[in-house]
C-alpha cells in the first residue's frame, strides 16, 4: 500500500483497518505529517471531522508503536487539552489510550515526569494515566524505584494535590502496583481525605492485599497488563478497544432496540457515533455561537415534521444557525453556507 492508500484507508468508518495499520508501521515518517497537522488542528479547538479523528487515532497508535522521535512532545501537547476534547478521538478511552501511548514514547528522565505529574495542565483522569505510567516505567526499571518511592512520599507529605482531587486515586494505586510497603502510613493518612469517603473498610483491605502481593512478586506484570498499562508494539492491538466498543453497543441495541428488521428508517437514521459527533459539533468554537444545542435541535426538526406548514430548507437551516433575519438569503450575501461552517 501507498502513503496515500494508507491514510485513506485510515480515515474510514466500519471497521478496524489491520492492512492499512500493519503497512502503516514502514511508512510511519511519511504518515506522521498528516497525523500532526490533525493533531495541531485539534489543539487550536477545531472540531474534527470523524475522518480526521479517525485518522488521528489510528496514526497516534502507528506512530507509537514505530517510536517515532516527534510523537513525545505531540502526545503531551495533546494531554494538556480537556477530555471532553479528546474524547472526541478516543471515545470513553482517553485515559487509557493515553497512558498507553506516553508509556510507549517516553524518553524523558525521571524528573520531568514528576513535574508533570505535580504541576502540569492535565485534567485529573489524565494525571491519573501518568501516575500509571509511573507506575509501569518504575517496575521495568526505567524509573529507579527509590526515586518513585521518594516522590510519592512528598506528593503526601506535602500535601501538592488537594484534598477533594481525583489525581489522588492514582497516586494511591501506583503505590498499590509497586507494592510500596513503606508508605502504608502515607497511604493509610491519604484515606482520611474526602475523596476516599465512599471508600469501605473491605476494598481498603483489598488494597493494602495488593500491595503486599505486588512487593512479595516484584516482577510480575500480571496487574499492569490486565489493566493496560503496557506499551505498544502493534497497532492493530492497540486499537482492538474499538471493536470491543463497538460489539458491545450492537448487544446493548439489540437488547434494547426495537429489533424490527422492516425499519424503513434504520437505512437513514444516524448511528450513535454520528449523532455524537454532530452534538459535539454543534457545541464546538466552530459552529455560530447562537447555533442551536442538540436537544434543542431535536426538538426543532421535530416540530418541522408535525407541523401543519411546511417551512422551506431557506427558512429552517438559518433558524438552527442562529443567524438573524438580516443575515437570511436574499438580504445579505455574506450569509456562511453550511460547507464553510463544517470546513
Amino acid at each position: 500500500m501507498t502513503v496515500d492508500e494508507i491514510a485513506a484507508a485510515l480515515k474510514v468508518d466500519g471497521g478496524t483497518p489491520s492492512a492499512a495499520l500493519t503497512a502503516a508501521l514502514a511508512h510511519a515518517d511519511a504518515l506522521a505529517p498528516a497525523v500532526y497537522t490533525v493533531a495541531e488542528k485539534l489543539s487550536r479547538g477545531v472540531y474534527l471531522l470523524p475522518s480526521e479523528a479517525n485518522l488521528l487515532l489510528y496514526g497516534l497508535n502507528v506512530l507509537a508503536a514505530a517510536r517515532h522521535p516527534a510523537l513525545l512532545q505531540e502526545l503531551l501537547a495533546l494531554a494538556a487539552l480537556p477530555v471532553e476534547r479528546l474524547e472526541q478521538v478516543f471515545p470513553h478511552h482517553t485515559p487509557t489510550s493515553l497512558q498507553r501511548l506516553l508509556l510507549t514514547v517516553w524518553d524523558g528522565e525521571p524528573g520531568e515526569l514528576f513535574e508533570l505529574i505535580e504541576r502540569g495542565p492535565f485534567d485529573p483522569d489524565v494525571k491519573w494515566a501518568l501516575y500509571n505510567v509511573l507506575a509501569r516505567l518504575t517496575f521495568d526499571g526505567r524509573i529507579a524505584r527509590q526515586h518513585t518511592l521518594e516522590f510519592l512520599a512528598r506528593i503526601e507529605r506535602d500535601g501538592s494535590i488537594e484534598d477533594g482531587d481525583m489525581t489522588w486515586w492514582g497516586w494511591a494505586e501506583a503505590v498499590e502496583r509497586l507494592g510500596l510497603i513503606e508508605l502504608e502510613p502515607a497511604l493509610r493518612r491519604a484515606w482520611t481525605k474526602p475523596i476516599f469517603a465512599q471508600h469501605t473498610e473491605g476494598e481498603r483491605e483489598e488494597t493494602l492485599e495488593g500491595m503486599r502481593a505486588a512487593a512479595a512478586s516484584p516482577n510480575d506484570p500480571t496487574e499492569f497488563n490486565a489493566d493496560d498499562i503496557r506499551p505498544i508494539s502493534d497497532p492493530v492491538e492497540a486499537v482492538a478497544w474499538i471493536e470491543q466498543r463497538a460489539a458491545a453497543l450492537a448487544a446493548w441495541d439489540a437488547e434494547h432496540g426495537t429489533g424490527a428488521d422492516d425499519d424503513v428508517a434504520k437505512a437513514q437514521r444516524l448511528t450513535g457515533d454520528e449523532l455524537g459527533w454532530l452534538s459535539g459539533f454543534l457545541n464546538s468554537p466552530q459552529a455560530p455561537p447562537n447555533t442551536m444545542p442538540f436537544e434543542m435541535l431535536d426538538g426543532f426538526l421535530t416540530a418541522l415534521v408535525i407541523g401543519p406548514v411546511l417551512v422551506p430548507p431557506s427558512e429552517s437551516v438559518p433558524e438552527i444557525g442562529g443567524m438573524t433575519a438580516a443575515a437570511r438569503p436574499g438580504t445579505a450575501p455574506s450569509r456562511p453556507s453550511i460547507s464553510s461552517i463544517c470546513s
